[in-house]
């Protein structure tokens, strides 16, 4: 099974997806890029592993075509739906339909699966629905 990328602060995760349609496309998401562009907290510099996790950014941290077609925001959800289902592909051979369900049944095959480890997840912080709306 995959580990899937832990962030204390999934409200940032929303802050920077609104970021990648508004802003211009970098060079490359570093720590410094995310300290430039407003992404100051301690908490933030766990948001590069859910983009690069879906593709949005390459294992370097190099902008992919994912990110410029998620920046079209005509395209952005169906973009976001499949780099999702990228991502975290288990979840949906598991349960194709995660994004539909409440957040516990697809919380139970996450939990200790990520890189924060069953003691840092809690249910209320996945919400599929909410990530494939996004856009």
């Amino acid at each position: 099974m995959a580990d899937f990328p832990y962030t204390p602060n999934p409200a940032a995760i929303k802050r920077f997806l609104s970021h990648v349609q508004s802003a211009g496309v970098p060079e490359k998401i570093t720590q410094k890029y995310l300290e430039k562009v407003g992404f100051k907290s301690t908490n933030d510099r766990y948001i590069i592993g859910v983009p690069k996790s879906i593709g949005l950014i390459d294992a370097s941290g190099v902008p992919t075509q994912l990110w410029q077609s998620y920046r079209n925001r005509k395209a952005a959800g169906a973009t976001l739906a499949t780099a999702l289902r990228t991502g975290y592909s288990d979840l949906f051979r598991t349960y194709p339909d995660a994004y539909r369900k409440d957040s516990e049944r697809p919380s139970q095959l996450l939990l200790g699966t990520h890189e924060g480890g069953r003691e840092h997840t809690r249910p209320d912080r996945i919400d599929l629905q909410d990530a494939m709306r996004t856009g």
